[in-house]
This record gives structure tokens, C-alpha cells and sequence, in this order.
């Protein structure tokens, strides 16, 4: 047998393996109680194995950690945390063939601030958030094959993705490069008390780090940050990205001390059906002082929606503190887009050129079609 299943790849340079086995057994379902790496047998019940693909897993409480990929059948979260590529340093990637069901804890792909990788997760299934279950999922860095057309990392989902209760979808963007996440589902629905929450997740300073790329990065530390919107002071950064496809974050002030202010990040959601009764946030960083990071962006495409009077859309600039002094200038708006009845080839064109042919339609207009739906876009205040 040392030969009939032979393991072959290719490398370009040193690595580093660490082989994962586990007993041969029928498929079951297991739970996990207690603190450590996914890999510990003894956390798991039944005990004496880890769980392989054919098997539900519930993580009922503690901490659970996986190096990088995570393959299963069917995944429910119900307390605790579950952590995946949490070094940061490799891919996350959580690979559910069935139903993802998230009622409580936290569950990351990724590491915050530090990602290197970039994280996939996806469910062949539904995946479900409900009380006050989170899900945060990183960008990676944009280089190669990942493009902020492509997305540096994704959610893709085979049935419906849902947030109900007070649940929050966290995706947040690389904080250098603004790589940011990709959502695809078949349909996806907000409840009234739930949230997309992009804010404060886009381009950032890091203090003693390399600058972010961000091209409406502030020139100093009291000049505000640019998107949609141009900020406020006199070398502010200048607007960029397409106002019909935002698939940027937002930038954010100058740099000086500790005076970094995080812009708002990305909402990118693609579906074929969307109901959103909450909340979708991509706001700047309140700021204290200095200049203001600008609003993020909001994307959503689907070939139908329904808007509860509870929704709001949210990308605005930071404020600058009180306004009582000089330095002080507020961040630039963001960019929401909400479109419908795309063609695969006016949604490539989009993603291409900005532009599809057709009519588009202000804010006014679409909040007088779809009344008590809340739109901010405008830039802090001084």
C-alpha cells in the first residue's frame, strides 16, 4: 500500500508540512466544547477523531482554531468561537457542502489587520446567521489573480444567505491594499435588526507601518480622506472609483501619530433575489480631531429586490470633531450603487468600463420609489 496512493506537488521554494490524518469512520456528527486547535481529538465528542468531510460539526463553545482549510458537510455555530486561518499568514478557507446555520459566537476567516492570505468561504446550502451570531470575513491582499473586480476573497453562497435577530456580516477590507470581499448567493436577506456592517473596515493607517495604497489618501495628518466625494482641507486625497460598480474601499486622513483615522469599508453583494429590512453600513471612523477618513462603498446587484421602510444604506465621511478648530476637516462620501435586471454582459461592462447604457437614478428618486429607506452618501461635518 506505500505506493497506491502517492502524493505529489510542487513547490517554489521551501515549505513547511504539517499532515493532518484521522481515522477511517462513518460519517457522524460532532461537537466541539473546549479551547485549542481543531486538530485535538479530545475536544471533539465522540472523542478520539476529528471530523472529516462527510461529517456535521457543531462548535457549541471555547475557542476552536484552524490552520487554513476546513472541510465539512454541514456546519451550525452556537456559541464560542471558530476561527479559521486566524495566523493570518495563509489562506482561509471553510468549504461546507450543506447548510451553514450561525446562532451564536463568532466565527472569523481570516486574521484582522494582518491578513496575507485570502479567505473563501463557501456553502453548498443556506448559510443563516440569527441572534447575535457574527461573521467576519477578510480581504486579502490585491495582487495576481485577485483584483478588486475579482475580489481578494469571497462568500458564495448555493442557497440563501440570512441575518435575523441582531446578527452581523462583518466583511472588512485588506487595510494596505483595500482588497476586499466578494458576496454571491443565490438570494440574500436582511432582517429589520440585523447589519451589514462595512464601517471603519476599509483603507487605514497602521501606526509605524507602510502607508495604505489608497488613491484618496489625505496628504497630511489634518486633511481629510477622498472617495465619492472629495474631503475637506487643502490637499485633500482626490475622488476615484466607478459611481455604477464600486468594488473599492474608502481612504483614509493623512498620516501623523495617533491621529489614523480607518475609512469605511466594502459591501459587495451579488444575488438573484434580495429582501433588506436593516441595516447596511460603510461609514468612516468618527473622528476626534484631524482630518476625516472618507465614507466606503456599497454595491448590490440582484435581479429583483424588496425594501422594508426599516432599510438604510449608509457610506458617510468622518466627522472632524467639534469644528472648533483650524486643522480640523471633515472625510469625503462614499459610493452606494443598487442595481437591477443586469445581463451578464452590462455586469462585465460594469465592472469594465463603469458604465452599462441605461438610465441611472439619483438618491432622491429612489427613496421617494421606496419610502422610509434611509440613503447617506454625504461627507462628515464640521
Amino acid at each position: 500500500q506505500a505506493t497506491a496512493n502517492p502524493i505529489s506537488f510542487e513547490t517554489q521554494g521551501p515549505v513547511d508540512l504539517t499532515p493532518v490524518m484521522r481515522f477511517a469512520e462513518a460519517a457522524t456528527t460532532r461537537t466541539w466544547n473546549g479551547t485549542g486547535v481543531w486538530t485535538d481529538a479530545s475536544k471533539w465528542t465522540p472523542k478520539g477523531n476529528i471530523p472529516g468531510p462527510g461529517d456535521d460539526v457543531v462548535i457549541a463553545g471555547g475557542v476552536c482554531s484552524v490552520s487554513n482549510r476546513l472541510a465539512v458537510k454541514s456546519l451550525a455555530v452556537t456559541g464560542g468561537k471558530l476561527q479559521v486561518g486566524a495566523q493570518g499568514d495563509v489562506n482561509a478557507e471553510l468549504a461546507v457542502a450543506g447548510d451553514v446555520t450561525l446562532s451564536g459566537g463568532a466565527t472569523t476567516l481570516g486574521r484582522v489587520k494582518t491578513m496575507t492570505g485570502h479567505a473563501a468561504l463557501s456553502a453548498g446550502g443556506d448559510l443563516r446567521l440569527s441572534n447575535a451570531a457574527t461573521l467576519t470575513v477578510c480581504g486579502g491582499p490585491i495582487e495576481g489573480e485577485f483584483t478588486f473586480a475579482s475580489g481578494a476573497s469571497s462568500v458564495t453562497v448555493g442557497g440563501t444567505f440570512a441575518l435575523g435577530g441582531t446578527s452581523v456580516f462583518y466583511p472588512e477590507s485588506d487595510y494596505l491594499t483595500g482588497g476586499s470581499v466578494k458576496t454571491v448567493a443565490k438570494a440574500f436577506e436582511l432582517g429589520a435588526t440585523a447589519t451589514v456592517n462595512a464601517s471603519e473596515r476599509g483603507w487605514r493607517w497602521i501606526d509605524g507601518d507602510t502607508p495604505p495604497d489608497a488613491p484618496g489618501i489625505g496628504f497630511s495628518y489634518n486633511v481629510a480622506g477622498s472617495y465619492g466625494g472629495v474631503g475637506g482641507g487643502n490637499s485633500a486625497g482626490s475622488a476615484y472609483g466607478q459611481k455604477l460598480a464600486p468594488v473599492h474601499p474608502g481612504s483614509p486622513n493623512g498620516n501623523y501619530s495617533n491621529g489614523y483615522k480607518p475609512a469605511g469599508g466594502l459591501v459587495r453583494i451579488h444575488a438573484r433575489t434580495m429582501r433588506i429590512d436593516g441595516s447596511v453600513l460603510a461609514d468612516a471612523n468618527t473622528s476626534q480631531g484631524y482630518g476625516g477618513a472618507s465614507g466606503g462603498g456599497i454595491w448590490l446587484t440582484a435581479d429583483s429586490f424588496d425594501f422594508a421602510e426599516t432599510a438604510k444604506f449608509s457610506a458617510t465621511g468622518g466627522n472632524s470633531g467639534n469644528g472648533q478648530h483650524a486643522y480640523w476637516s471633515q472625510g469625503g462620501g462614499g459610493r452606494i450603487a443598487i442595481e437591477t435586471g443586469l445581463t451578464d454582459g452590462q455586469f462585465a461592462r460594469l465592472l469594465e468600463t463603469g458604465k452599462i447604457g441605461r438610465k441611472a437614478y439619483g438618491e432622491e428618486t429612489f427613496t421617494n420609489r421606496f419610502s422610509g429607506v434611509t440613503v447617506d452618501v454625504g461627507g462628515g461635518y464640521e
